[in-house]
This record gives C-alpha cells, structure tokens and sequence, in this order.
C-alpha cells in the first residue's frame, strides 16, 4: 500500500492558504517547503517534527498512513471521566488505576 504526504490538506486545513504563507510562519524558503508539498524531496526527521508541530498533526496525519486507534475524540463519556479521573490523581493512583483496569481487561476476556 503506498501513502501520499498530506501537506496541501493540513497546511489549508490549519488556515494557510498558500505555500509561501505557510513557509514564511515556518521560516523557511517557499522553495523548500514546495519541494516537500509534491514530494520531491524526503522530509528529515526534525523538520517533520517541526511541521506536526505546526499544523497540529501527528506524523500518521502528516504521512497519510491510517490512524491506529482510538482518538480521544472518539471516546464516550464514560472512557472520557476514566482518562479524566486518571490524568488528575497521583502518579501513585495512576498506577494504582493502571495496575486495575489491566487486571479487570484480563478476567473479562477469561469469559
């Protein structure tokens, strides 16, 4: 399966409607930026962190490839008040929290 760099849509999606407005916020050469955008040229590592940054995107969203999970947008009101409880206790309730919910995943799935 082969995967398309989604620069054009993130960069328009985050509200940059040329490449040149986008390069500029970057502070980098339009010419560079084009290069990247058509798939001329391979994106080093950290310029693509620097680009995930600026669009707001993961490096999946950046390369195309499908998403691998669950979002956090995708969760119920239920999951949502666990992740919620979970991220304001203690790192010690985290891994009390933690330690239950792996050990209650593996009885449910006992039957």
């Amino acid at each position: 399966m082969e995967y398309q760099l989604k620069l054009k849509e993130l960069r328009k999606a985050a509200g940059f409607a040329t490449q040149k407005a986008f390069a500029d916020f970057l502070g980098i050469k339009e010419r560079k930026y084009a290069s990247w955008e058509r798939g001329e040229v391979g994106i080093p590592l950290e310029d693509a962190f620097m680009l995930c940054a600026a669009l707001k995107c993961t490096p999946n969203d950046l390369c195309g490839f499908p998403s691998t999970g669950t979002s956090e947008d995708d969760l119920t009101s239920d999951e949502r008040e666990i992740v919620d409880n979970y991220r304001e206790s203690s790192p010690q309730w985290q891994q009390n929290i933690a330690m239950t919910a792996k050990a209650a995943a593996s009885e449910s799935r006992k039957g």
